[in-house]
């Protein structure tokens, strides 16, 4: 998937509940609306170190519960925005690429 753009997320259902791509070898900017689905509670991007998500602010109204960052390099502001999601309960940062 690595020549997909992630843009074509965009679209997604509001109904959407869980997202897995993880390993898919994303490249680029990550959509940030893909945070404002109201139900997404799943996500896992783990694995795609080309994914640029440095200009993510999380939204304190996100009814995200898993977030799965593994392998990934992003910013300590992106982390710090980390503590926006509330209904967070599980975090993989797990061999995370910090700078």
């Amino acid at each position: 998937m690595s020549s997909i753009n992630p843009h074509v997320f965009t679209n997604l259902s509001s109904s959407l509940r869980s997202l897995s791509l993880s390993g898919c070898d994303l490249q680029g900017k990550f959509p940030k609306n893909i945070f404002d689905l109201p139900n997404l509670n799943f996500l896992n991007l783990g694995g795609n170190q080309n994914l640029n998500l440095d200009l993510l602010k999380f939204n304190r109204s996100s009814n995200l519960e898993h977030l799965g960052l593994s392998w990934m390099s992003f910013s300590t502001e992106f982390i710090n925005s980390v503590d926006n999601l509330q209904a967070l309960k599980y975090l993989d940062l797990s061999a995370e690429q910090e700078h």
